[in-house]
């Protein structure tokens, strides 16, 4: 230790020459002060179990090897190296830098030790420490007056990591009911058009057949009666309708012919653009990978065409968070949302990353003099990953439109679709003010925290980020080795022939 064992006895009278032991048990409850010389050059703080180098989660200090010292670790240094300038059972209360004396208050000792009994009993040294429950570190965001000034922000780097996706949002609000939205209505109209097309465009053509057929009929009538009036004679009489003069004759199968090219022409124009507003619908209307992945067994099997390769691609589109964000595809979702989402889920990756650095992972970059050990940090990883992709599929549901506009493109009648598309607008117009409310609240939170954490433990901040991005990248390799799990079951139950393989079928959309 740092200071003398001190062990004593009390007796009386001084003045006489036989003296006697007085019986200290009775001062029990009572404490006594103690100075001890010792000679400090170091910061006393870390010689005082009660400062708030020990005590005070906000309190920063970075070791010889580049790393943060949590307040455990600062704490086992203290037993370990004998640091305490008190005995134990004794509190330290101050230093005088002038007469070079530590002041203590101490519990009575009633008996005087032999030499083989002093010890240091280090449990009664930790009673001078305070006890702190730093769960997922969540203590440290009381230590915002510290961390939020200029010249703390500017070496924390969570910080700007957030703060990037704050601005982001806001570009992506202003962008999205600017055009985005707009967009997405564009596309639900079209799908009402071309389901109403499609389903009054047989009847329309039979209009067309039979108004054509009768006014075929009409003209014939009034050619015979005109040809019968011309072949009267002078008197009234009527005599054999006869076809005209050769001459008349040339002149009117000429015409006839003009007519019937011009007619034809008319014809191949309107069936044209019939069949190329019917390729439109058609081409609206047909399934996109999200349909036909979400087919029932029995509709699957009538449509579902698509080979093993196919299908991969379409869950791959799906679940590949750059591919997803990206590339465009043949989904109902806003692209400007879609793209902000990345860089959403890079900055709740590291959030969660963050509240796994607890006071294990600390003190083993501690131990490990900084170095990055990922074979440690592997399960960390892993699991931070998992739980950011739960969170992740809750914030793709509020900014998501693809399955709610599906369902009037799935629609059996068009009977009241003008009213269920008007209800459905709304709906979507409320979901999507809510998910800016929701996301913009949520890095708030993470904003305060992350900043927090960063600028307290601001040497760890670089395995964090190196934490985050290697799970961030992970998540860009394992759908390319997981998606191909529900092919391998779907494409041999829609391929089993009169064979019933439904259960199959539905492990597959399972696991897709």
């Amino acid at each position: 230790m740092n200071i003398p064992k001190i062990e004593y006895e009390v007796y009386y009278p001084l003045n006489n020459s036989k003296m006697e032991k007085l019986n200290l048990s009775i001062c029990e409850d009572i404490k006594i002060e103690i100075f001890i010389p010792i000679n400090m050059t170091d910061d006393i703080e870390k010689y005082n179990p009660k400062s708030d180098y020990y005590n005070d989660i906000c309190s920063k200090t970075t070791t010889e090897s580049g790393t943060d010292m949590i307040l455990n670790d600062r704490r086992d240094q203290f037993i370990d190296k004998n640091m305490s300038l008190c005995e134990d059972n004794c509190e330290f209360i101050t230093y005088n830098n002038e007469n070079k004396k530590v002041k203590c208050e101490c519990e009575i000792k009633p008996l005087l030790s032999f030499v083989d009994e002093i010890k240091i009993d280090k449990n009664n040294l930790m009673k001078n420490f305070k006890n702190i429950h730093n769960i997922a570190n969540i203590q440290i965001m009381k230590c915002y007056k510290i961390v939020f000034n200029k010249k703390d922000l500017f070496k924390n780097f969570g910080f700007y990591i957030i703060a990037s996706n704050l601005v982001l949002l806001v570009i992506c609000l202003i962008l999205f009911f600017a055009k985005y939205y707009n967009i997405l209505i564009k596309e639900l109209n079209e799908i009402v058009t071309a389901k109403k097309g499609n389903e009054n465009f047989p009847n329309e053509i039979n209009k067309k057949k039979k108004a054509k057929k009768k006014l075929k009929t009409s003209n014939q009538d009034n050619y015979i009666t005109k040809s019968i009036k011309l072949n009267k004679n002078k008197k009234g009489k009527k005599i054999k309708a006869s076809f005209p003069p050769k001459k008349k004759k040339l002149r009117t199968n000429k015409m006839k012919l003009i007519n019937q090219n011009s007619s034809n022409r008319k014809k191949i124009i309107t069936e044209t653009i019939s069949n190329n507003i019917q390729n439109k619908f058609k081409k609206i209307l047909e399934y996109n990978d999200y349909e036909l992945n979400s087919l029932s067994y029995n509709d699957a099997i009538n449509y579902d065409k698509r080979t093993f390769f196919k299908y991969y691609i379409s869950l791959i589109k799906t679940n590949h968070l750059v591919i997803f964000s990206f590339f465009p595809n043949k989904d109902y979702n806003s692209q400007i949302i879609k793209i902000f989402l990345f860089f959403f889920f890079f900055a709740l990756n590291l959030i969660v990353n963050a509240l796994f650095f607890n006071d294990d992972t600390m003190h083993k970059i501690y131990i490990d003099s900084g170095s990055f050990n990922l074979n440690y940090q592997i399960p960390q990883i892993i699991f931070s990953s998992l739980i950011s992709g739960v969170i992740s599929a809750i914030v793709k549901y509020l900014s998501l439109s693809e399955k709610h506009i599906i369902s009037i493109k799935q629609l059996s009648s068009i009977k009241n679709i003008d009213k269920k598309v008007k209800e459905l607008i709304a709906n979507l117009k409320r979901k999507f003010i809510l998910f800016f409310v929701i996301t913009f609240l949520i890095l708030l939170i993470f904003c305060f925290y992350i900043s927090c954490f960063c600028g307290i433990y601001i040497n760890t901040q670089i395995h964090l980020i190196k934490d985050t991005i290697i799970g961030f990248c992970l998540s860009f390799i394992y759908p390319f080795f997981i998606c191909l799990l529900p092919g391998i079951f779907r494409i041999k139950a829609l391929n089993a022939g009169k064979k019933d393989k439904e259960c199959m079928f539905k492990f597959s959309k399972l696991l897709q």
